[in-house]
Parts: C-alpha cells; sequence; structure tokens
C-alpha cells in the first residue's frame, strides 16, 4: 500500500513533540508529502501542564530553529509553508521554485 499524501497539513503538533524527535518526524513527513506541506506550529508555553509537571509544549522554538530542522532533516525538498504564531509571528514559504 502506498501510503505517501500528496499534501500534509499539520497544525498545533509540532510543538508537543520533544526536540530529539523532530528529526525523525520530519524525515517521516518529507518522506510522504508528494507536493505540500503546511506546518502550523505555537511559539509560547501551552496553558496546559501535563501531570509530571511539564508544559504541553515542550518544544517551543522561533521560525528560524523550525526552518534549519526542516532543511537539515527533510530528506527532499517539498513545496512548504510554515507559519508560526505566539511568540514568534512568521508565515515562510520554502521550496517554491
Amino acid at each position: 500500500v502506498d501510503r505517501r499524501q500528496r499534501q500534509m497539513c499539520i497544525r498545533d503538533r509540532m510543538e508537543h513533540i520533544p526536540k530529539e524527535v523532530i528529526p525523525s518526524v520530519f524525515e517521516y513527513i518529507y518522506s510522504n508529502a508528494q507536493k505540500f506541506v503546511f506546518l502550523g506550529i505555537c511559539t509560547r508555553p501551552a496553558v496546559t501542564i501535563l501531570p509530571n509537571g511539564e508544559n504541553a509544549h515542550c518544544t517551543v522554538e522561533p521560525m528560524d530553529w523550525w526552518v534549519k530542522m526542516i532543511n537539515s532533516h527533510a530528506p527532499k525538498s517539498v513545496y512548504t509553508h510554515v507559519n508560526t504564531y505566539g511568540l514568534d509571528n512568521n508565515y515562510m514559504i520554502l521550496n517554491w521554485s
């Protein structure tokens, strides 16, 4: 079964993933996306505190950090829109040419 997707839209998820797992998540996303990726990423701590006392947003980083991670760990170029919101409000389009 071919599990690749023409488009992937990931909103309010990436900031919940621990930093050490982000590279493998981007490898998965960009290995399976064929045409387009949209990433909506919150850049502020969550209101929610987990039972272990940690903030639900364990990876709170600015746009530049996320773009560096994409460029470092995506196995291929895919047309991508990245929207960060919270403490760092930005919008960037990658791999559009």
